[in-house]
């Protein structure tokens, strides 16, 4: 099997109908580290235990994230001998590098914690009572739930965003939850689960553009209200896991990635607003020039 890309978890908002449904039945919800997407699995292809980043397959030779050289150096001899007896299973999780949230526990840090796991021959989603108890054969790290709940509310969702410190310093909040619903399937026949980031992650300033004598336009206020600065300086540390140290010709590339992950992430929240037909163009001025000026910011 060729490498799979996992599968965008939806945020949990009105109007989204990828997810239009999942808090009917028994909800698993965990909580979201701040990591970088990596699997391990398999390849009956090519004969061999093979590991990816979000979005290329690494190797020695290519490592851009440094998995190989960190994760798997350390772990090695335990993740092949799960994938090897496992080869049906493809198994998802975080890589723990430092990011924008930084109250996590030390022994969090270049560990991998496995949140999801696919079975290629059933061609399906294992429920965390089916995986876990594999992983813990392997002594390999995952994610537990905060708690299992049926027909959870937004006030019992909120709840657990307020308190998740799972892996978190003395009073640190994590970043968000994710919604797992093992016997949901969207309104288009797919399994897609659903997470709450936290306000401040997901919310950006407040202060009204005209209060500072800048382009009141309506995109202008989207790319305010939305676009937050913590979302950007997140992105950014994952495009350049992803692509090898920065250099300014990666910002045409980086800005196109960022627009593409906040549509997916905001699309909805932005539609609703609207009063008017968008001025895609106007929009990506105004956002070009936010993701430039936190670039810079950032490399200082």
């Amino acid at each position: 099997m060729t490498f799979t890309k996992y599968m965008h978890v939806e945020r949990l908002t009105d109007g989204n109908t990828e997810v239009d449904g999942i808090l009917e039945g028994t909800v698993y919800i965990f909580p979201k580290l701040d990591g970088s997407n990596h699997c391990v699995w398999y390849d009956d292809d090519v004969g061999e235990v093979r590991c990816a980043s979000r979005n290329h397959v690494l190797t020695s030779e290519y490592d851009s994230t440094k998995f190989v050289q960190t994760y798997m150096l350390k772990h090695k001899d335990k993740v092949e001998a799960m994938a090897l007896e496992n080869k049906n299973l493809v198994f998802y999780g975080e890589f723990m590098m430092p990011h924008v949230i930084r109250g996590y526990e030390n022994k969090v840090w270049e560990d991998w914690y496995v949140f999801d796991v696919f079975d290629k021959t059933q061609g399906r989603w294992l429920a965390y009572n089916e995986y876990m108890p594999i992983l813990e054969r392997y002594g390999v790290s995952y994610i537990e739930p905060l708690i299992r709940i049926l027909n959870p509310t937004i006030e019992d969702l909120n709840a657990c965003v307020d308190n998740n410190h799972y892996l978190m310093t003395d009073g640190a909040i994590g970043e968000g939850i994710v919604l797992k619903n093992y016997d949901f399937k969207n309104s288009y026949g797919r399994t897609t689960w659903a997470k709450i980031v936290r306000e401040e992650f997901k919310v950006a300033s407040k202060a009204k553009p005209e209060d500072r004598g800048q382009d009141v336009s309506m995109e202008s206020k989207i790319v305010e209200s939305y676009l937050n600065p913590d979302f950007i300086e997140k992105e950014y540390h994952k495009y350049v896991d992803e692509n090898g140290t920065w250099n300014d010709r990666m910002i045409p590339g980086f800005i196109q990635h960022v627009y593409a992950e906040w549509w997916k992430d905001y699309s909805y929240d932005v539609i609703a607003t609207l009063r008017k037909p968008i001025d895609m163009g106007n929009l990506r001025k105004h956002m070009s020039k936010k993701i430039v000026g936190k670039v810079m910011r950032i490399r200082k």
